[in-house]
């Protein structure tokens, strides 16, 4: 127990050093799982979000812990330019004077998720393009990318900062998906 208590700290340690790093727990299941902390307008920190390595097919579970004050939305996407493109033109071709709360009702947000969705989550028996998080509140999944290469994970909710996104304030990360 105490080598494992130093590998820990030893683990804590390298992670504050270097800065980017996967955020991995250790598991009895043999399972990776990754906790990944929503604030605005961050994951796990207050601007940007950790690069996350995994190999390709590997089962990751996921925690998604809220601490901010606003819902919070998990996707991920292989081309973040093109997506947050879609995203500002549906914005402006809706026209202006929209709140954040009608923009939902307007725009085609869940086509754009399917529409760009590099991966599929599995949370409690669903298959969901995207994840959503509840202020204070903590989400489990399941995320397996079948294909090796760099995609992002990203909250591209409008709540607090419409017309932009979390996005464009800086909530997305690196997932370099490993052969």
């Amino acid at each position: 127990m105490r080598h494992q208590t130093f590998v820990l700290v030893g683990l804590s340690i390298a992670i504050m050093a270097t800065g980017v790093v996967s955020f991995y727990l250790l598991s009895s299941s043999g399972q990776k799982e990754l906790r990944l902390t929503a604030m605005e307008f961050g994951f796990n920190n207050y601007s940007g979000g950790p690069m996350l390595r995994v190999k390709t097919g590997e089962n990751i579970i996921i925690f998604l812990e809220n601490e901010g004050g606003v819902v919070h939305e998990f996707i991920v996407v292989k081309d973040l330019d093109a997506f947050l493109n879609d995203l500002r033109t549906a914005v402006k071709d809706s026209g202006s004077g929209l709140t954040s709360d009608e923009v939902d009702k307007v725009l085609p947000v869940e086509m754009m998720h399917h529409k760009h969705a590099a991966a599929m989550f599995l949370m409690e028996g669903q298959l969901l393009h995207h994840v959503m998080v509840d202020p204070q509140q903590t989400v489990r999944f399941r995320l397996v990318i079948n294909r090796p290469g760099t995609y992002f994970y990203v909250c591209p909710m409008f709540a607090a900062t419409f017309p932009e996104t979390h996005a464009d304030r800086g909530m997305f990360g690196v997932l370099v998906v490993e052969p």
